[in-house]
């Protein structure tokens, strides 16, 4: 009677000896172990392909980077920075600027680590038409409220015949960029360094 009750297994277990009951458990327990292993391996797996690279995702360079073109805007902020007005920048230190195969790449190190940091490039909207071709751009950091300091250096890439910029092959080979620093206008590279 006590057997229907609780169930025919916890009866067959009762009822055997100590020695075989214990080995009944052990068994029980390899296929837990295995089946716990199996669904760890499968979990890994599953998380390993969700988190691999698109190769059909636009480059991260591509997200960080903002290209702002327009003449009032870029007047308006060319005009803040040389009256010594602060503009609102993060801090950054622009490295380097050179171009190679027809785009602009921009060396930076900033402070940060913990949020995605945002660039914004403030290109007039007219080139002088002046020999040599020189260009001046304003280059904007958000950190968007990252407060990590580690060090963290990277290269922002610009095409210089896409974005809008358009600019033909003879002109890129003339053309000097100088980049300043929205935060500090005391720093100035210059792509013919």
């Amino acid at each position: 009677m006590f057997c229907l009750r609780v169930g025919y297994t916890f009866c067959n277990l009762y009822s055997m000896d100590a020695k075989y009951f214990f080995r009944k458990i052990k068994i029980r327990i390899d296929k837990l172990n295995g089946l716990l292993w199996f669904g760890t391996v499968f979990f890994l797996l599953v998380l390993n392909t969700a988190c691999e690279d698109d190769l059909d995702a636009p480059a991260l360079e591509d997200n960080k980077l903002k290209i702002t073109i327009g003449q009032k805007f870029y007047d308006e902020l060319a005009g803040r920075l040389d009256m010594g007005t602060p503009v609102d920048s993060d801090p950054l230190i622009i490295r380097k600027a050179f171009i190679e195969e027809e785009k602009l790449h921009i060396q930076v190190t900033y402070s940060g680590g913990c949020e995605e940091h945002t660039f914004e490039l403030l290109w007039p909207e007219h080139t002088p038409q002046i020999y040599p071709f020189q260009l001046r751009v304003y280059l904007i950091h958000d950190a968007h409220g990252d407060l990590c300091e580690a060090a963290i250096s990277e290269t922002l890439t610009v095409d210089l015949k896409g974005q809008d910029l358009n600019y033909d092959s003879s002109t890129i080979e003339q053309l000097e960029i100088i980049v300043i620093n929205g935060n500090d206008s005391a720093n100035v590279v210059t792509t013919k360094e």
